[in-house]
């Protein structure tokens, strides 16, 4: 009996703690929608960024994507509309914008999120699911036509097709893996937040030969553009921290050019992967 009624509290409970994560999160993204009404885009941008750490949505980034871009800070807008097309690859208003961003902020688009979608990081669930039911069902198939003493001709063309299909299902695993892994070594350049006098919104970020503010400059970078971190042994990020206590990241450009050491908060990671 006891062990009943624990178990009334603790579903009670979770039904309350779930109920309350649920109304703060829409409480953040409403008084973000009213503040950018209103025409106060930095309110609407604390409450969003607020919301962003309760949960993520295609809507959510989208709309702080566009509130960064109308403030001219392009490395954060462009960061966002990367999460918002992760969370909804078919948006063709956010791939727009995207497009948009990158072009007025004079970067490159990456290599991760190219035109070309078969191969992209968000389509491995599916290129997944489709080598899993290829395989089964031609299996299946094929056990079917060896019992049933089918033509060896024609069952000789039908494997010839599943293991066609199947290399190509294997290829499209891979790649998008690739594509995945390398999502999730990105980062996004960020700049600094300008103050209400400084004209400058395009500052180049310094790469450093290491880690500390008092390094000389490798090359530099602009928000917007993308890097990538450098992982260790482990496969997880390679950070320093300096003496004054700052975070560093060692990231390189997808071509190798650009190599150097960045500070932690003068980036953002389009993929939360947990590895730090």
């Amino acid at each position: 009996m006891r062990s009943f009624a624990f178990g009334i509290l603790l579903y009670a409970f979770g039904a309350n703690a779930c109920a309350l994560f649920a109304d703060s999160q829409n409480r953040l993204f409403y008084d973000a929608v009213r503040a950018e009404a209103s025409g106060d885009l930095d309110s609407a941008i604390e409450a969003y960024e607020g919301s962003a750490q309760v949960a993520h949505s295609a809507n959510l980034h989208g709309n702080l994507a566009n509130l960064y871009f109308k403030k001219e800070q392009f490395g954060r807008s462009i960061l966002n509309y990367r999460k918002a097309l992760i969370l909804d690859p078919d948006h063709d208003d956010f791939s727009a914008n995207l497009s948009f961003a990158l072009e007025i902020a004079q970067v490159r688009s990456g290599d991760t999120d190219k035109p070309f979608v078969s191969f992209k990081a968000s389509t491995l669930d599916l290129w997944t699911a489709a080598l899993g039911v290829c395989f089964w069902s031609g299996l299946l198939l094929l056990s079917a036509f060896f019992f049933f003493r089918m033509d060896k001709v024609r069952t000789s063309i039908f494997l010839c097709l599943w293991l066609g299909i199947l290399g190509f299902c294997s290829l499209g695993v891979i790649k998008a893996k690739e594509k995945h892994d390398l999502v999730g070594r990105e980062v996004i350049v960020l700049g600094r937040i300008p103050g209400p006098s400084d004209a400058n919104r395009s500052k180049a970020i310094s790469l450093r030969r290491f880690a500390g503010s008092t390094s000389s400059a490798n090359t530099s970078v602009i928000p917007g553009e993308s890097l990538f971190l450098d992982l260790d042994d482990k496969g997880t990020a390679r950070a320093h921290l300096s003496p004054d206590g700052r975070k560093w990241y060692l990231a390189r450009s997808s071509n190798g050019r650009k190599r150097g050491w960045i500070r932690a908060n003068e980036v953002g990671r389009i993929l939360e992967t947990g590895k730090e």
